[in-house]
């Protein structure tokens, strides 16, 4: 099923907004359930579990429909819904791809190269598949672990660190065992300061390098990706063909 026209070939690159609708449709869908979820939460207290862990459902939704989709249609969900599918750029990493994707990728996402892309244009190899659906899932779930450890360290400032701290030294000298779980709860609470702080710093990071790409793929196809996770695959996206739907 595709919301898009499904035209071009192989060399027909996307336009900027076919790829910036797909990479938005994730999120909001995101947003939208774990909103419902919270309505319904009201009613059915046992749902306030699920939210609990949301990150970890969502994650583990988002890894299983993934790894469908790459294996039938070598795209993500979002990717596939807007009628695109994922490419070896063009040189050295399309005949590393090919074959690769001929060799030993057994079952699951990496057998994927016989089922749902078998038009005649390079395709993905189990490596890239595999790397990049893990790519999606944890770079999404690693970024909203950071803002929340981040807004609660913005929202309670130092304090609400340290009550963390306060309630470990309770347990270590109820313990009282010289380097046990006073250390270790030390160790977590410096990590968690260091990665509250530093998050700023990664995420305008991150989102520097996906604007230097967003640009240069506006700007007459100068970046062959508009991603710099899919650039770093060797991938790009392309519009899914009438020979691929065969």
């Amino acid at each position: 099923m595709s919301f898009v026209y499904l035209g071009g070939d192989d060399a027909s690159l996307p336009t900027y907004f076919e790829v910036l609708a797909a990479d938005r449709l994730v999120p909001s869908l995101k947003a939208a359930v774990v909103y419902v979820l919270s309505v319904l939460s009201q009613r059915h207290p046992w749902l306030h579990r699920v939210l609990r862990y949301e990150d970890e459902v969502l994650a583990a939704v988002l890894l299983a429909v993934d790894a469908h989709s790459l294996s039938a249609s070598d795209a993500t969900f979002a990717e596939a819904l807007y009628g695109l599918r994922r490419r070896p750029i063009a040189g050295g990493q399309a005949s590393a791809a090919n074959s690769s994707s001929g060799g030993g990728a057994g079952g699951g996402v990496g057998a994927a190269g016989e089922g749902g892309a078998d038009s005649g244009g390079p395709q993905m190899s189990g490596r890239q598949r595999w790397l990049g659906l893990l790519l999606e899932v944890a770079v999404s779930y690693a970024d909203a672990k950071l803002r929340r450890l981040h807004e609660l360290h913005v929202r309670r400032g130092a304090l609400g660190l340290a009550l963390n701290a306060a309630a470990a030294r309770r347990a270590s000298s109820a313990s009282d065992v010289a380097g046990g779980p006073f250390t270790w709860a030390r160790v977590q609470l410096a990590a968690a300061r260091r990665l509250a702080e530093a998050y700023p710093w990664l995420h305008a990071a991150a989102q520097a390098a996906t604007f230097v790409y967003h640009a240069g793929y506006l700007l007459a196809g100068a970046s062959p990706a508009h991603r710099p996770e899919l650039h770093a695959l060797g991938l790009r996206l392309a519009r899914v063909s009438a020979a691929d739907m065969k």
